[in-house]
C-alpha cells in the first residue's frame, strides 16, 4: 500500500505536470488555439460528417467529401456504447495541446514509479520523456492521433511490468486492459505496432528468465495469460472501430494491389517499398538523439533566410554565365538548414544529451531484467528507423514480418527509443544511488569510462566533424562550386559545433553531480535537482 506521504508527493507531481503543460502552452489560457496544418486539413475533410452530426444528432458512416466517397471510420466517426472513448475524454481534461503534454508526463510518472517505487525518479523520468523534441514537432504538425497514442505507451508498459516484474496480478491486469483499450482508441495502429515490436523483447526476456530459473515457470505462464486476457479485453473495447477499419483497409493502398508492379512490397500486398521507406533516417542522423542539429534542424530553420541572402550574394558576385547558374540550381534541391537523408523535416528527434548519457550508464547500472530487453528493442528500433539506408533488415521485415508493409515513414519508430531511454536512465540512476550490491569502485569506474568515452567521441566530432560528417548533401557536393560549398559547410559546422559543445557541458555537469554524490560531497536530492 502507498504511504500517505507518497500519495501527497504523487498528487504534487501531477499538479506540477498540469502547471508545466499550461505554462508551456500559455496562449491557450487567453483563448488562442494552435494552428495545426493536419488538423486544418482534417476539419475540411470531416466537415460533412461534423455538419451531419450537428444537424441530425446522429452519425453518418459515409462521406462524399473525400476521394469521391469513402467511409468516415478514419475521420472521426463515433460508435454507440463506446465507453473507452468516454474515459479518454475524461483523461484529456486540459485544453489541447496541453492535454497531450500532461498525459505524456503523467503516463511516464506511473511507469517510473512502477520501475523504481520512488516518486523522485518517476518525476525526473517524466520530464526526460515528456520534453522529448519529437512530441512537440508532431503536435505542431497536427498529428494528434499519433501523439494521443504515444501518451498511453508508458502506462501500458507500466501495467505489463506490474504483472511480470512486480507480480501485482490484479492491479497489473486492470492497468494493462485500461491502457490497451485507450491506446487502440487513440487510433494510430502504426505507433501501437512499433510498441509491440519492443514488447516482444520484454516477452523474450521473461521467457529466458523463466528458462534459466531466474523466475518460476508458473509465474511466467500465469503472467502471460493475465496479460493476454487484459490485452484481448482492451482490444475488445474497440471492436467496432477495429472491425470497421479491417473491412475498409482492404480497399486502400494498404490492401491488395490491383496494379501489379515490381516495386510493390511482398506478394503485391501492402504499400510500395518506395512509399514504405520514405522518411528513412540517415545512419549518421541518429546522432541527433544526442546532438540536436547533427544534420541540421528543421527544413525551414530560423536563420535560413539570412543564409539564402548570402548565397544569392555569392552567386551574383561569381556567376558569369547561364550555364553556371543552371549547374548551381541543380545543387539546391533541398534545405539550407537540413542536410540529412529525409525528404524534409520539421526538426530533429532530439532525446536530450543528458538522457542519452544516463541511458548509456543505465545499461551498466540497471537491473538485468530491464537492461537487456531495453537494449535489444532500442537497437532494433534504430536499425529499422534507417529504412532504405539499411535495406537488408528493412527488406526482411517487409517480406516476412506481418503487417510491417502497411506502414510508412520508418523514422517514426524512434518513438520506442524515446520511451525506453528515459526508463533505463532512471533505473540506472536509482541503482547508482540506492543499490548496495553495486560497489563504489564499480560505480566510479563505469562513470569515468562512460563519461570519458562520450566526451571524447563528441570532442573528436567537434575537431574533425567537417571531414567525418560532411555537412553537405550528395547533390550539393556534385553541383555546387567550391565557394558556395565552403560557405554552407562552414555555417552548418558552426551550428553543429555549438550544439556539440552544449552537449559536452550538459554531460560534464551531470557526471560531476554523480561523482560528487558518490563521494558524499553532494546529497542525492541535490544531485537529482542538478540533473533535472
Amino acid at each position: 500500500m502507498l504511504k500517505n506521504k507518497n500519495i501527497l508527493y504523487i498528487v504534487i507531481s501531477l499538479a506540477i505536470f498540469v502547471v508545466l503543460a499550461l505554462v508551456y502552452n500559455s496562449p491557450i489560457i487567453s483563448g488562442k488555439q494552435l494552428l495545426q496544418h493536419d488538423i486544418v486539413q482534417y476539419k475540411g475533410g470531416a466537415k460533412e460528417l461534423l455538419d451531419y452530426r450537428a444537424e441530425n444528432g446522429k452519425e453518418t458512416y459515409w462521406s462524399d467529401a473525400m476521394f469521391g466517397g469513402m467511409p468516415t471510420y478514419q475521420s472521426g466517426s463515433q460508435f454507440r456504447g463506446d465507453i473507452i472513448k468516454k474515459i479518454d475524454d475524461t483523461l484529456n481534461f486540459l485544453p489541447k495541446p496541453a492535454n497531450f503534454i500532461f498525459l505524456l508526463f503523467a503516463g511516464f510518472f506511473l511507469l517510473g514509479y512502477v520501475a523504481t517505487k520512488n516518486w523522485k525518479y518517476a518525476l525526473l523520468g517524466a520530464t526526460f520523456f515528456g520534453l522529448s523534441t519529437y512530441f512537440y514537432i508532431i503536435i505542431a504538425a497536427g498529428h494528434n492521433g499519433k501523439v494521443a497514442t504515444l501518451t498511453y505507451f508508458a502506462p501500458l508498459l507500466a501495467g505489463i511490468l506490474l504483472v511480470y516484474i512486480r507480480k501485482k496480478y490484479i492491479l497489473g491486469f486492470i492497468v494493462t486492459a485500461l491502457f490497451m483499450g485507450l491506446q487502440i482508441a487513440a487510433n494510430h495502429p502504426q505507433m501501437t505496432y512499433y510498441l509491440f515490436l519492443a514488447l516482444g523483447f520484454l516477452f523474450l526476456s521473461e521467457l529466458v528468465r523463466a528458462a534459466t530459473g531466474k523466475t518460476p515457470w508458473k509465474h511466467f505462464f500465469i503472467s502471460s495469460g493475465i496479460l493476454a486476457l487484459a490485452m484481448i479485453l482492451g482490444i475488445g473495447m474497440n471492436s467496432q472501430r477495429l472491425l470497421a477499419n479491417s473491412e475498409y483497409v482492404k480497399e486502400t493502398v494498404r490492401g491488395k494491389q490491383i496494379l501489379k508492379s515490381e516495386h510493390n512490397a511482398a506478394d503485391n500486398d501492402g504499400m510500395k517499398k518506395q512509399e514504405i521507406l520514405n522518411w528513412s533516417y540517415g545512419k549518421l542522423e541518429t546522432l541527433n538523439l544526442f546532438i540536436p542539429r547533427a544534420m541540421g534542424g528543421a527544413s525551414d530553420e530560423e536563420g535560413s533566410d539570412e543564409m539564402m541572402k548570402k548565397v544569392q550574394e555569392l552567386v551574383q558576385e561569381n556567376v558569369t554565365s547561364q550555364e553556371e547558374y543552371d549547374q548551381i540550381s541543380k545543387g539546391f534541391g533541398g534545405s539550407l538548414t537540413y542536410w540529412g537523408n529525409q525528404p524534409g523535416t520539421s526538426g530533429p528527434a532530439y532525446q536530450g544529451a543528458i538522457v542519452v548519457f544516463l541511458a548509456i550508464l543505465g545499461f551498466f547500472f540497471g537491473w538485468k531484467k530491464y537492461r537487456y530487453w531495453i537494449l535489444g528493442a532500442s537497437v532494433l528500433s534504430v536499425l529499422l528507423a534507417w529504412g532504405s539506408n539499411f535495406m537488408p533488415l528493412s527488406e526482411l521485415f517487409i517480406k516476412f514480418v506481418p503487417f510491417y508493409d502497411k506502414f510508412r515513414a520508418p523514422s517514426s519508430i524512434l518513438v520506442v527509443v524515446e520511451l525506453l531511454f528515459p526508463l533505463i536512465a532512471i533505473i540506472g540512476l536509482y541503482r547508482f544511488f540506492n543499490d548496495e550490491k553495486l560497489t563504489e569502485e564499480y560505480k566510479q569506474k563505469i562513470l569515468i569510462y562512460v563519461t570519458g568515452s562520450v566526451l571524447g567521441i563528441t570532442l573528436l566530432l567537434v575537431i574533425f566533424g567537417k571531414s567525418l560528417l560532411g555537412f553537405a548533401t550528395s547533390n550539393e557536393t556534385a553541383y555546387l562550386p567550391s565557394y558556395l560549398l565552403d560557405y554552407l559547410v562552414g555555417e552548418r559546422f558552426t551550428v553543429f559545433r555549438i550544439d556539440a559543445i552544449k552537449a559536452m557541458i550538459y554531460v560534464s555537469i551531470t557526471a560531476l553531480a554523480l561523482y560528487f554524490a558518490l563521494k558524499k560531497k553532494l546529497s542525492q536530492n541535490i544531485a537529482l535537482i542538478v540533473i533535472g
